[in-house]
């Protein structure tokens, strides 16, 4: 055998070495890969076995602050004859809110409208041959005409201290405003109040989860879903009318304000080793 095909044979020996190591490791690999999937209680493609806590916690508070809007409404054929009436009325219920310590930043106009009324008068068409039939008849116009306006101003008020809210609305009473809404009472801070609740919560489900790990003598690894709901924390309504021709002098309103919840109920779910 001459030099140049004994070069040829080596070389084909030492490819075929190489492709039998380089199919070893394979094999190693994915034997090993498969079996840490085994050990996980998974096929290929399938998550690690988990297991899933809820929680629920529960943050209740007295609401200290209240919330109250109110409207000024005056119809007159003349709009600044309207316009009039309402700025007075409300410059009036300003001052009485001031004097109950409310600040200007607290009061806000939430809408301020100013429409004409009308009257429609229905006349008949132009003459026609055709006379009305069941389905039919000749066509008709309707007039319009100006009858007056309307003008109206909502106010919402806040009222930080909730020792006020009786008087401020004996106030408006006073005032003769008839249209008043409210007060609902909330919470200020309510994201804190909300932190609170889910700290809670999350703490009895990680409750659950260490005694079950105890009693089942498994091993919980990391967490791989968390998901949250809250709920509460709405406001207490009061709604009502006032009458401005009450007889006598109404007394201050007994308004409680109770207390306002906040629930948080998490889900979190471990893999189980």
């Amino acid at each position: 055998m001459n030099n140049e095909k004994l070069d040829q044979y080596l070389n084909k020996k030492v490819l075929l070495a190489l492709s039998i190591v380089f199919v070893g490791i394979l094999c190693v690999y994915f034997v090993a890969k498969a079996s840490n999937e085994i050990k996980f209680g998974g096929r290929v493609g399938v998550a690690p076995n988990t297991i899933s806590f809820d929680g629920m916690g529960e943050i209740s508070a007295i609401p200290d602050i209240a919330t109250i809007s109110f409207t000024v409404r005056k119809d007159a054929p003349v709009v600044a004859d309207a316009q009039t009436f309402v700025s007075t009325k409300i410059s009036a219920t300003l001052k009485m809110l001031k004097a109950n310590g409310i600040a200007d930043k607290d009061i806000k106009t939430d809408s301020y409208i100013s429409n004409p009324k009308y009257d429609y008068e229905v006349q008949m068409g132009a003459p026609t041959s055709m006379p009305c039939s069941q389905d039919y008849c000749p066509p008709f116009v309707r007039k319009q005409t100006i009858s007056g306006y309307e003008v109206s101003q909502t106010i919402e008020v806040k009222i930080r201290d909730t020792a006020k809210v009786g008087a401020i609305e004996k106030g408006l009473a006073d005032l003769g405003i008839t249209e008043s809404y409210g007060p609902n009472f909330t919470v200020d801070n309510a994201d804190l109040l909300k932190d609170q609740a889910r700290a809670k919560a999350i703490a009895n489900a990680k409750k659950k989860a260490t005694e079950l790990e105890r009693e089942l003598h498994i091993h919980l690894g990391r967490i791989v879903n968390f998901s949250e709901n809250n709920y509460g924390g709405g406001p207490i309504m009061y709604a009502k009318g006032m009458e401005a021709d009450t007889v006598g002098t109404p007394p201050v309103p007994n308004l409680p304000t109770g207390e306002n919840k906040i629930t948080s109920n998490v889900i979190i779910t471990y893999e189980i080793r």
